[in-house]
């Protein structure tokens, strides 16, 4: 649970999370049923995220590839746990062979990185950035 107080005078001074998810995979061979592939993943991640988070959270698809999920009255701390398990989740899972999913997500909590979203929103992706590039 969030401390509340901690974003001065606001009148929802809740705390939440997001973290946002990138979905890399290969496949071989490269062919032309790459689009239902994608399908494949991506139902297949949006499957796992589901299983690792709990009754009000919620999840979205973002972007092609990534999934935004919001985590309400949960601190960074939590949120970085609940990416960790996500991560592991798609990491365990059983691939068809010949295919390799990883994911990389960024984690931002309110009001600790931002007291707006565009702020929360850049920190996730920044996040993802530098995790890829690592």
């Amino acid at each position: 649970m969030c401390k509340t107080g901690t974003a001065g005078n606001h009148q929802n001074n809740d705390c939440f999370s997001l973290i946002l998810v990138s979905t890399d995979f290969y496949s071989t061979p490269k062919d032309f049923w790459m689009c239902q592939v994608k399908d494949y993943v991506l139902d297949k991640v949006a499957d796992l995220i589901k299983h690792n988070l709990l009754e009000g959270d919620n999840m979205a698809h973002y972007r092609g590839d990534g999934f935004l999920i919001l985590l309400p009255k949960v601190d960074s701390l939590t949120a970085l746990k609940v990416a960790d398990n996500i991560r592991r989740a798609v990491k365990k899972a059983k691939w068809p062979k010949g295919m390799g999913v990883t994911i990389n997500a960024g984690v931002a909590s309110y009001p600790e990185d931002g007291e707006r979203l565009t702020e929360l929103m850049k920190k996730v992706e920044n996040a993802i950035s530098q995790e890829k590039n690592k």
